[in-house]
């Protein structure tokens, strides 16, 4: 299990940090048999390989610190990102909440659930018989979007990713079947949508064209920030006094990862028609 207070001080960009990354993406195939070899310790043999990550940090930390190799089908489409917006609670210090459990009780749940949930989990015949259909829909969709050069590394395993999830939800039934119900598996299928629904607009800044360009989220984000009406360029460049090749170059790149549509509007100037470059975020 990895706890992580800061996600992108662990998966920087730093050279020596792709290694880590590999490993990590390594260990989620869950292998039962495996060696790690490091110059100080030599060859480690590990068994029943089952790990565990949560990693905190914001939009714009992992949009400039994560390598681009990490996405795609690589490692952050093995995640699942959640993300909150706002912050709604108003905590001065940590505290133990009155509806939670204790540790000692945390721990008797966690030794019942370990004696009699242990070993392997099977779907209902009603279950198994929506996840087959549910399965062929995904992967259509999936193909249809590649066709039409749509990327989103969330799709490659979205189907992994509820299969973990309706197992964890049928695991933590207080009873004694191990079975996978149709409730579970609707269940984990809305939670997965709804999470990834979250953080989409994350995911496409990050994702966008492979770039994790700083310079093109701020853009993007002062444009969004105007609203619908939008913003012209003259307008742009002097609230954030921004260099033209910078702003050339960051526009090129939101339009051809279609964040951004850009229009000629008219404008008339002592008796004269000028037309004056306004950006827009593309809702379509």
């Amino acid at each position: 299990i990895i706890r992580v207070s800061e996600l992108t001080t662990l998966l920087s960009k730093a050279q020596y940090n792709m290694t880590l990354i590999d490993k990590l993406t390594d260990f989620y195939d869950c292998k039962d048999h495996d060696t790690d070899s490091t110059i100080a310790r030599g060859n480690t043999e590990l068994n029943n390989i089952f790990a565990t990550m949560w990693g905190a940090t914001t939009p714009d930390a992992l949009a400039n610190s994560i390598p681009p190799e990490a996405f795609g089908g690589g490692f952050m489409s093995r995640c699942v990102i959640v993300q909150q917006n706002e912050a709604y609670r108003i905590i001065s210090r940590p505290y133990f909440t009155a509806s939670c459990p204790d540790k000692d009780e945390m721990a008797q749940r966690l030794l019942w659930l370990m004696a009699f949930k242990s070993g392997e989990f099977t779907f209902t015949q009603e279950a198994d018989a929506y996840y087959e259909a549910w399965y062929e829909k995904e992967t259509l969709s999936l193909r249809a979007k590649a066709k039409k050069g749509e990327t989103d590394h969330r799709d490659n395993r979205k189907t992994i990713h509820v299969l973990k999830l309706a197992l964890v939800i049928a695991a933590q039934r207080y009873d004694l079947d191990r079975y996978i119900t149709l409730s579970d598996l609707q269940t984990a299928i809305d939670v997965i949508n709804l999470t990834n629904a979250s953080s989409l607009d994350t995911i496409e800044d990050i994702s966008m064209d492979g770039k994790a360009n700083s310079d093109n989220l701020k853009i993007k984000s002062w444009i969004k920030r105007a609203g619908p009406s939008g913003i012209l360029r003259s307008k742009l460049m002097q609230q954030h006094n921004l260099k033209k090749v910078m702003l050339d170059q960051s526009i090129a790149d939101l339009i051809e990862a279609g964040v951004v549509r850009e229009a000629r509007v008219p404008k008339i100037v002592k008796g004269r028609e000028i037309r004056q470059l306004r950006y827009y975020i593309r809702e379509d």
